[in-house]
């Protein structure tokens, strides 16, 4: 692994700083299984992100990610309905 001199750490924290930040947030309650969820998206870069929560103690249920919005919170609302489904 090759050391970073002075001059690089500079460039890279100074000059040309990377920070992400998140964009085309969206927040929207759905309702999976008879349990009230928040679905929430977002961008950061070029990729999509999804977060499926439990609305009231705000428990974390399924999160995906994906290269388009659509398939981020599909991916996640389906792997969501699988950990919600009742036990048979």
């Amino acid at each position: 692994m090759a050391l970073l001199n002075f001059q690089s750490l500079v460039k890279f924290f100074i000059e040309e700083p990377t920070m992400f930040k998140a964009e085309d947030h969206r927040e929207e309650i759905q309702e999976i299984a008879g349990v009230k969820v928040n679905v929430t998206s977002y961008r950061i870069g070029e990729r999509h992100y999804c977060h499926v929560a439990n609305a009231d103690p705000g428990a974390t249920i399924a999160r995906a990610e994906a290269a388009a919005r659509e398939e981020a919170v599909n991916l996640a609302l389906t792997k969501a309905r699988q950990r919600l489904k009742p036990a048979a």
